[in-house]
């Protein structure tokens, strides 16, 4: 779902303009993207958790030319969720 279809839906279940909820849509994207940059690690109670992990260079081997590439480090965000959230989709999915 994109982020305009949950500031639709926000709006009608909280009787709020979609201006209003987009603002503070935006604040909180704006807010969770700083905290994750300047933390390891960000939880969102009954939720789940975002880690921030950097990968080790390697080498790899171009099936196309057959040279040996090497790959740089990257920082990637990685989201384990809460037990709550897992329970949830694992009867979701039951029924």
């Amino acid at each position: 779902m994109k982020k305009s279809v949950y500031v639709e839906k926000i709006s009608q279940e909280l009787n709020m303009t979609k201006k209003d909820v987009q603002l503070v849509t935006d604040a909180f994207i704006k807010e969770l993207t700083n905290a994750i940059v300047n933390q390891d690690s960000v939880i969102i109670t009954n939720f789940g958790t975002f880690r921030k992990k950097s990968t080790k260079p390697y080498s790899c081997f171009s099936p196309i030319d057959g040279s040996s590439l090497e790959v740089k480090k990257q920082i990637k965000v990685f989201f384990s969720c809460s037990k709550e959230l897992k329970e949830r989709l694992t009867n979701e999915s039951d029924d």
